[in-house]
């Protein structure tokens, strides 16, 4: 993969003063300042290219593995995938909070508080959404697609774990939505099917 210095000072700009990157023959490391005991390598392997976590010098877990994808998608989910660990972090205090309100209208008002409902909907099926119904007294999570596709997260949650996990799976979309619209405009890069990166 033909890495340039263009790309690699784009990245670092990308990813914000927290990433260091240093690019080697057959890997990029990136380097957390933020936390000097872990670092993140891109490698080629034999079959493609691996995105994995380093701490304290061991190979923790692998992020992501690229392997049929062209140089330039795998440039461009990299850039996300890395832009997601150095980006905002969510707001535990909000998140865990939901856990401890078991009222529905308690929970769906905190929502309103914390999150625009450009991003979600709840008992009320929109697209480009992720949505919340309500199923035999248990709650389902899903994205509807324009075409009226649903992908589910989660089924058969109660009212707390349901708004615990919907005020997560927002924040990290509406997040995305972000960064997917400073990748196009740093790295002169139109994504057409930007909720291939999404959901």
């Amino acid at each position: 993969m033909n890495i340039d210095d263009i790309y690699i000072e784009r990245l670092e700009k990308y990813i914000g003063e927290n990433g260091k990157i240093f690019r080697r023959e057959k890997e990029i490391e990136i380097i957390d300042i933020r936390d000097v005991e872990i670092r993140y390598l891109l490698e080629e392997t034999e079959k493609g290219y691996e995105l994995s976590v380093i701490e304290r010098g061991v190979k923790r877990y692998t992020i992501e593995e690229y392997f049929s994808e062209s140089e330039k998608e795998i440039k461009r989910k990299l850039a996300l995938t890395l832009k997601a660990h150095f980006g905002e972090s969510i707001d535990d205090k909000r998140w865990q909070g939901f856990l401890k309100i078991t009222d529905f209208e308690e929970c769906k008002k905190l929502m309103n508080l914390y999150m625009e409902p450009e991003y979600y909907s709840i008992r009320n099926p929109q697209a480009r959404k992720f949505n919340l119904e309500k199923e035999q007294e248990q709650y389902n999570i899903y994205f509807l697609y324009d075409n009226g596709e649903k992908k589910y997260f989660e089924k058969g949650e109660s009212v707390s774990d349901a708004f615990f996990h919907l005020y997560y799976d927002v924040f990290c979309f509406k997040r995305g939505l972000k960064h997917i619209k400073e990748y196009q405009l740093l790295f002169d890069d139109n994504i057409e099917e930007i909720y291939h990166y999404l959901i």
